[in-house]
């Protein structure tokens, strides 16, 4: 999973009750969760590699962050 909560709602849905009645198995589980996980991790490698330098380098300029000199 991409992130916790997600962990979290797929292992309570596994771990409930409620598992059995609609036939949730971990390997379902699983195959239900990747298209979550590939998408957050394509949107956080994009936002990594296209924003963080550009977006470190604006809140240097503007006093927003210290550099250590």
């Amino acid at each position: 999973m991409a992130t916790p909560n997600g962990q979290a709602a797929f292992l309570f849905l596994l771990t409930s009750a409620l598992a059995p009645l609609i036939r949730l198995s971990y390997g379902r589980m699983v195959w239900m969760a990747l298209p979550y996980t590939l998408v957050l991790t394509l949107v956080g490698l994009l936002c990594v590699e296209f924003t963080l330098v550009p977006v470190t380098e604006w809140m240097t300029q503007t006093g927003w962050l210290a550099t250590l000199s």
